[in-house]
């Protein structure tokens, strides 16, 4: 059994890069409070006024180190936007489609996914929590990151300014709290679980900006530390004032954020076995195993160990009444432990 859980931690650590290499989603419904300075502001408040594209490069060095990368397109006008997030998941390529509609409207769709996905086919319009795309993407919106830029009271540092492919920039470098656009109402532990892990890690974040003459953000970069390595991110944005179309998906299927998180991360079911801490596989055993099989940190794997000791105990007993049980039992909740310790810092 514990083999088992070695093997399959090994490949969660790719499914890992699913929250990791997000770079940008559709929701903007957060009520961030972390300021920037008045120059920051006045450019913040300029580009969300108009329309915009955006194109942005996220590349994860993992801890086995492997370097992923990821890439999203989209645009945006008024309440609306529209993003494809292409990520890669081994030789395969994941595309997550995000549309944000009038009146905090919320779709998304997947492509390329693995036979036998619990997902349902075509658009879904998840309902009942303003950051619902936000907690799926395990990501901040460019709209997080303007609405930051417009609130007082952050440090910022004008540096030396420059050019970038051939237009005049102004650079800041500032320190954002993007924790507000991770808070969740859901019943889902492990959805909770990751929404608190990466709002700690987006509590801090270190951003360069850069500013055009005209007072829009053209760039935005930021480093990211994770349970399963360091991520840098780069959004571009563009074409400012240009026309922008983006299509409501008019056949959705509608979800609430928990009937959609209870496919992908089902709560790990309960066992009425009684469990007493002897009966556990050894803490420092199960990490340097773990650690040694999937190529996760030793912090990391002493994480998904105590995850799993507190959501589902019975997975760790080191001799089960019944094998099989006990290895599907480990394996679901190594799935959710494994991803709520790999999106925290």
């Amino acid at each position: 059994m514990f083999q088992q859980f070695a093997r399959t931690a090994a490949v969660l650590t790719t499914t890992l890069a699913l929250g990791a290499l997000a770079a940008c989603s559709g929701s903007d419904e957060q009520a961030i409070t972390v300021t920037g300075a008045e120059a920051l502001a006045a450019a913040a408040s300029e580009t969300a006024s108009t329309t915009y594209s955006i194109d942005a490069v996220t590349t994860v060095k993992l801890s086995t180190g492997d370097t992923q990368k990821s890439e999203v397109h989209g645009a945006r006008s008024g309440d609306r936007s529209r993003m494809t997030m292409e990520i890669p998941v081994q030789s395969e390529k994941l595309i997550m489609d995000i549309v944000a509609g009038d009146g905090g409207r919320q779709f998304l769709r997947y492509s390329g996914l693995p036979a036998g996905s619990p997902l349902p086919d075509g658009w879904v319009e998840l309902t009942g929590a303003g950051n619902a795309t936000n907690a799926v993407a395990s990501s901040a919106s460019v709209e997080s990151f303007l609405d930051v830029m417009q609130r007082k009271g952050a440090r910022v540092t004008e540096g030396d300014g420059g050019t970038r492919d051939g237009v005049k920039i102004r650079r800041f470098t500032t320190t954002l709290d993007l924790s507000p656009a991770y808070q969740l109402d859901t019943d889902n532990r492990t959805m909770k679980r990751i929404a608190e892990a990466t709002a700690k890690t987006m509590s801090k974040v270190d951003a360069e900006i850069e500013v055009d003459e005209q007072d829009r953000v053209r760039r935005i970069a930021y480093d990211v530390e994770t349970g399963i390595g360091d991520s840098t991110t780069v959004m571009t944005l563009s074409k400012f004032g240009e026309p922008v179309t983006v299509d409501i998906p008019n056949d959705a299927t509608s979800m609430t954020l928990d009937e959609f998180a209870a496919l992908i991360y089902p709560n790990a079911p309960e066992s009425d076995q009684e469990v007493d801490d002897a009966d556990l596989v050894d803490r420092d055993e199960f990490v340097e195993q773990v650690a040694d099989a999937s190529g996760l940190t030793e912090d990391v794997a002493g994480c998904v160990y105590d995850e799993i000791k507190a959501s589902t105990p019975a997975a760790l007993i080191e001799e089960p009444d019944d094998e099989d049980e006990a290895t599907q039992l480990l394996q679901q909740a190594a799935a959710a432990a494994t991803m709520v310790c790999g999106m925290g810092g």
